[in-house]
């Protein structure tokens, strides 16, 4: 654990400050998952390989700039947002989900963690107006129905940014046509053995 703390620290060039951010986002989603199921029970016992440091790879792939503004589709117990958002306190993030415990549980986290750059949100992606920059989602659904959920929020220039894993050939061949599709293997940015089969799939709306 102290050796992977120190590559995701020396790897994102980590303040203290963040760190200790990191380190306290980790400490906080094991004592609420002794209530609520933020994640997968087996994940508990490797928050920082695969919740933490594989939200944060997102940046490495796709620099976020200040000012601009995530939608995470499906936030779950708060990733990918929670992690970024520490790393990139200059970038506004929407995280949302259906399930009102979980949003409840992520708000309690932005507010002990003092994460002033992150508004989550009880509500589906359906219901949403406005427009951002980046779109996100970890394990929510086929790419088919992201791509559709987030059209409605793309402006010209909006760049969809989706985690996934193992075989997901037939949703990419459900989306082809419509979209310019990139997919960038993890295993390239990563050297732990977790990472071997997972992606994050780039998708590009193309100008009418």
């Amino acid at each position: 654990m102290v050796a992977l703390l120190e590559t995701i620290r020396t790897d994102f060039n980590l303040s203290e400050e963040q760190v200790e951010g990191l380190a306290n986002l980790v400490r906080l989603q094991l004592v609420k998952s002794e209530r609520i199921n933020l994640v997968s029970k087996n994940d508990l016992a490797h928050l920082w390989e695969r919740h933490v440091l594989h939200s944060l790879v997102l940046s490495k792939i796709l620099p976020l700039h200040a000012g601009s503004s995530v939608l995470d589709i499906g936030t779950g117990g708060g990733f990918p947002t929670l992690p970024l958002a520490i790393l990139h306190p200059e970038v506004d993030f929407d995280c949302i989900d259906g399930r009102q415990r979980k949003i409840e549980a992520v708000q309690d986290m932005v507010t002990e963690l003092a994460l002033h750059n992150v508004h989550p949100q009880a509500i589906r992606a359906e219901a949403l107006t406005r427009t951002y920059d980046l779109i996100t989602a970890r394990a929510v659904a086929g790419l088919d129905k992201l791509v559709k959920w987030s059209r409605p929020l793309c402006h010209d220039g909006t760049v969809m940014m989706f985690f996934k894993g193992g075989d997901f050939s037939k949703e990419l061949r459900r989306i082809k046509g419509s979209t310019e599709i990139v997919v960038h293997e993890l295993a390239a940015q990563l050297e732990q053995d977790y990472f071997e089969d997972k992606c994050i799939v780039e998708i590009r709306i193309p100008a009418p």
